[in-house]
């Protein structure tokens, strides 16, 4: 029984901690390594840059994993012996090991094919295909064979978890007094704290080559960042043309009679217009109507029936039947009719700071 005693105390409840931030490691440079070979052509071929890509991504991946810690290593911690070793906490242990390495496989999964999508790591737009997951799950069902690919991770996380169960099952029996614990779980907290302070979006930045800083990156991590900022860098996804050039066709798309631009800078539509007739003072009444696709109404086909009187509208009055929708949501619908622009990425300009006397 003693040399049980002083076996057991050879191991460490952090073992549990250090097996998977050590797996961690391994996919997210994996899928780098992965991600790099797949954008070989696009990256600048050069020492620099393959110390900045696995440097700075360890750097990142450091930082995610130093958060995501923070909730199991405080229950290691601070669990007393008696519920550490029991079979409930064993069970669940496992559990959570098995879900944790589902999870990166899956993660890694998910970004390689966000990748060939648009060449970038986890971005605003993931965050909106989580928060809008009903079109987009229908979408991702239609366009790949999802229950092959969610059966394979699963089979991929139940083999690595049977490799990594012994060193599991060791920890669990280990002995530790809780100063002990906590000179070993003290780590873990400075670890978030340098996050915090040191590490942020600006460092990404640092090379020319955009592909590199995506590389660079860490794909959690880049999902939470875009979570928090809900901003998409405009000009990275869209294509850019000559402001001198583009100004004037503006103007003259917009040009009439009686109307007199106030000035020359670039993109100012600002005009006088002058009265060609007597006035008239209209009644105009704008009706909004939340989430009314035109598939119930009867003139796109609809048998229902349920709106008569905009029925009867479209045959007194001007039906617009060549209009596009700005973007998915009614948000944006809101801000096109108020406000006559386009969609802006990221949140619409009606969720934003400071969009007052617009």
């Amino acid at each position: 029984m003693l040399s049980t005693h002083i076996e057991s105390n050879h191991h460490s409840r952090f073992v549990i901690i250090w097996s998977h931030i050590l797996f961690a490691l391994a996919a997210f440079g994996t899928l780098r390594i992965a991600l790099l070979i797949k954008a070989w052509p696009e990256v600048s071929h050069t020492v620099l840059s393959g110390i900045y890509i696995f440097g700075l991504g360890l750097f990142y991946d450091l930082a995610f994993i130093s958060y995501f810690c923070i909730p199991f290593v405080l229950f290691i911690l601070i669990v007393p012996d008696k519920l550490y070793h029991s079979r409930v906490n064993r069970f669940l242990t496992y559990a959570m090991s098995l879900a944790v390495i589902y999870g990166l496989y899956f993660s890694g999964t998910a970004e390689w094919l966000f990748w060939e999508e648009f060449g970038t790591r986890f971005n605003f737009i993931s965050v909106d295909y989580l928060i809008y997951r009903h079109e987009v799950a229908q979408n991702i069902y239609e366009s790949y064979p999802l229950i092959p690919i969610l059966a394979a991770l699963l089979v991929a996380a139940v083999l690595t978890f049977v490799l990594i169960k012994k060193r599991l099952a060791e920890a669990l029996k280990a002995v530790e007094p809780f100063h002990r614990r906590f000179q070993q779980a003290l780590p873990f907290f400075i670890g978030p704290l340098l996050a915090i302070f040191f590490v942020g979006q600006s460092l990404r930045t640092l090379s020319p080559n955009n592909y590199v800083n995506e590389l660079a990156s860490n794909g959690p991590y880049q999902f939470v960042a875009a979570f928090r900022n809900n901003e998409l860098d405009y000009k990275a996804f869209y294509i850019q043309g000559d402001d001198a050039k583009l100004s004037p066709l503006l103007r003259d798309h917009l040009r009439q009679a009686h109307q007199k631009f106030t000035n020359e800078q670039v993109f100012d539509i600002r005009r006088e217009i002058e009265p060609s007739g007597t006035s008239e003072r209209l009644n105009v009444v704008l009706i909004t109507v939340e989430s009314l696709s035109a598939k119930y109404l009867k003139r796109f086909g609809s048998p229902s029936g349920d709106t008569p009187f905009m029925d009867q509208w479209y045959r007194e009055g001007l039906l617009f039947t060549n209009c596009f929708a700005t973007g998915t949501r009614t948000t944006r619908g809101l801000e096109a009719i108020t406000l006559s622009i386009p969609p802006t990425p990221g949140r619409s300009v009606v969720k934003r700071p400071d969009n007052a006397h617009m």
